[in-house]
């Protein structure tokens, strides 16, 4: 069992570099069942808000008030070729940090 974690913002990526990295990572998982190749992405309040769905969660949560500083963090995983997808990850609030 291997991990490998890259992480970063996806518009931080320069554009001249992308052909390397993803032929870098076609090497890396060419010997990996896709089935067994998984990928995970959050979606963070201000990503997040241009959609009905949270606008509603955002409304329950919040209680029905006006600029409310709570944020909400989704994370979505799923194999490579889309065949599994796990449950959504949510992340609230939190009492100590």
């Amino acid at each position: 069992l291997k991990e490998y974690v890259k992480w970063g913002k996806a518009k931080s990526v320069p554009l001249e570099t992308l052909d390397e990295k993803r032929r870098h990572l076609r090497e890396i998982i060419k010997n990996y069942d896709l089935n067994d190749v998984f990928n995970c992405n959050e979606i963070g309040k201000v990503n997040f808000l241009k959609t009905i769905n949270y606008y509603l969660i955002f409304l329950f949560i919040s209680g029905f008030k006006k600029k409310s500083k709570k944020q909400i963090t989704l994370l979505f995983t799923c194999n490579a070729i889309g065949t599994e997808k796990l449950k959504p990850l949510f992340i609230y609030t939190y009492k100590n940090p």
